[in-house]
């Protein structure tokens, strides 16, 4: 028997655009673009598990997501960290 590999999705997002602030949590047809990639994302039948890293800071971000998603909150600077950290974190 094969072992199965865990697949998680980890997204990087942020309010603090300096081209576009807010650009993730614009509305288009009642939903966020935050969600609407998150909704895609979790249909898949490849990816076992998705994760939103973002920074501290964005409160109002957190706020949206996490009730319907897993968030994970880390240094506001180093998304490489970021990343990083939550792979570590749900394995």
């Amino acid at each position: 028997m094969k072992n199965k590999k865990k697949i998680i999705c980890i997204v990087q997002a942020r309010l603090n655009s300096t081209r576009l602030k807010n650009k993730v949590i614009y509305k288009f047809k009642n939903k966020t673009m935050i969600e609407i990639l998150l909704e895609r994302l979790t249909s898949s039948k490849l990816i076992n598990d998705t994760i939103v890293a973002i920074p501290k800071s964005d409160k109002k971000l957190e706020n949206i997501l996490k009730d319907k998603y897993k968030v994970y909150l880390r240094n506001n600077e180093n998304v490489l960290e970021r990343y990083y950290l939550a792979a570590k974190q749900f394995k």
